[in-house]
């Protein structure tokens, strides 16, 4: 029986998290890019980032999201699972 690969495992979140602080506001549109092209440029937790995109596909980076803090705008880092349609 094969597994459902339904969501990132912690240290996959952990290097989103990290992508996501390396490259900000627009992090998601550099990960889409870097999934397209194979170019993480250097990122050395790439090997965690692939598989995510392989298993889960781009699309799914659509319903991701990292919490803000509302008083302050910062990232706090908590991940949400995307809400899936009833």
């Amino acid at each position: 029986m094969m597994k459902t690969y339904e969501w990132p495992n912690p240290e996959e979140i952990e290097a989103l998290k990290d992508w996501a602080m390396l490259h900000g506001r627009n992090w998601k549109s550099q990960l889409r890019e870097a999934w397209m092209t194979g170019d993480y440029q250097g990122f050395e937790k790439d090997w965690l980032l692939q598989p995510v995109r392989n298993t889960l596909g781009p699309s799914w980076l659509s319903n991701y999201r990292l919490d803000k803090d509302k008083a302050t705008g910062r990232i706090m880092w908590s991940v949400q699972e995307p809400r899936h349609a009833e």
